[in-house]
């Protein structure tokens, strides 16, 4: 395999720009909700098109997804690269301008579309550019994208505060992604053209793509992603809710979901640490399993008797999803591998994952309480199971050879 990102750059460049580009990934997604009051008085928002704003993320993710591999075939990795940054800036920063919902929605979709490049790059990085560090590398990668959710939602409140609106504070994390742009624009500048023809790179990828659209590990990785994403954007969506309606006051129910995403952090830089250790990771999709199992029967039975840890067990389950992203890495073995299968996972996923808070919200309305959508829930663990069992064998996947 020719990596076309070595050897020119320097590692630590490699793992800065790589960081860089996690930390930026849920930015957009994430700052808007701490002052979507403000903007809705402002611009005259109705609660309809606020609700857009949180579902335009993972139907732009999903259905986008499916395109980057091809979009990597024609301009390159680095070429993608620099298109999700460059759009991330632009996007970002035009939300600081918004007259208008329209520009506001413009503009977050222009942004959107550069991190649904992103999310399908991040394990494509990680194996062009780490291929004996996978496991190190995506504990990087992983852990600054679960701080760049946290640390902006906690900060664009105070920032509001300070710089004079929600404008500025939605504007100004188009400076991280500047800065992530700029260091993607260094690694371009000390890369080696590839090795190989344009036409022959191009013949080889899309043979490896078709490839593996026939691989059962592709779908069962696809539909692991998507049910661990259904489930926790239900969870970002109802957790306060369910709690609150059990009788846990507001403010504890607004930090136990807080407590939930939290977690993620130290699972994301611990879990592909150890995943990689192993040749097969089907151990670890049953805890994570079990962990949400019981996170979600603890909802059920007896939501207000033990809330806080109903919502570490959720947290620690959600480690289903750097699960997820890992294994894109470890059933590949070469970047156009690991983008095909990037993008057909990711794709599948999110748009799966899109259906989870709509479903969940339409059950709630219909029966009047919380039992039955999380007995769905939890039925959908089964299936959750089973597809990450297959996934998480130490098979490669994109081999067209054999």
């Amino acid at each position: 395999m020719s990596d076309e990102a070595a050897p020119g750059p320097a590692p630590w460049l490699l793992a800065l720009t790589l960081v860089l580009l996690a930390a930026n990934l849920r930015v957009v997604v994430i700052t808007v909700g701490p002052v979507l009051r403000d903007v809705q008085a402002d611009l005259g928002m109705s609660d309809t098109v606020a609700g857009a704003l949180f579902t335009l993320p993972v139907l732009v993710f999903g259905t986008l997804g499916f395109g980057v591999s091809g979009l990597v075939r024609r301009i390159s990795v680095n070429g993608a690269l620099l298109t999700a940054l460059g759009l991330i800036v632009v996007g970002t920063a035009l939300r600081g301008a918004s007259p208008t919902t329209g520009w506001l929605l413009a503009a977050t979709l222009v942004a959107l579309i550069g991190i649904a490049v992103g999310n399908v790059l991040a394990p494509t990085l990680v194996r062009a550019w780490f291929p004996t560090q996978i496991g190190r590398a995506s504990a990087w990668y992983m852990t600054a994208m679960a701080i760049g959710t946290a640390g902006p939602a906690a900060l664009v409140v105070p920032a509001a505060e300070i710089l004079g609106g929600w404008r500025p504070a939605l504007a100004i994390w188009a400076l991280p992604a500047a800065v992530a742009l700029l260091a993607a624009a260094l690694v371009t500048a000390r890369t080696r053209p590839p090795v190989e023809g344009s036409q022959q790179a191009d013949s080889t990828a899309r043979a490896v793509g078709r490839h593996l659209r026939r691989q059962p590990v592709a779908w069962a990785l696809a539909g692991f992603l998507g049910l661990q994403s259904l489930e926790a954007y239900t969870a970002i969506g109802f957790l306060p809710t369910i709690l609150r309606d059990a009788g846990v006051p507001a403010d504890r129910a607004g930090t136990l979901l807080a407590v939930t995403v939290g977690i993620g952090a130290p699972i994301a830089f611990l879990l592909p640490r150890l995943a990689t250790r192993r040749e097969d990771q089907r151990g670890f999709v049953i805890a994570l399993i079990v962990c949400s199992a019981l996170g979600q029967l603890g909802l059920l039975l007896a939501p207000a008797a033990a809330p806080l840890v109903w919502a570490l067990l959720l947290g620690a389950g959600s480690g289903a999803f750097p699960l997820a992203l890992l294994l894109i890495t470890l059933r590949t073995s070469t970047t156009a591998g690991t983008a095909a299968l990037s993008s057909l996972v990711q794709g599948f996923g999110y748009l799966l994952g899109a259906a989870g808070p709509v479903a969940v919200g339409a059950l709630r309305d219909v029966t009047g309480d919380w039992r039955v959508p999380l007995l769905v829930l939890l039925a959908l663990l089964v299936p959750k199971l089973l597809t990450g069992l297959v996934a998480a064998r130490g098979v490669v996947v994109d081999a067209t050879g054999g």
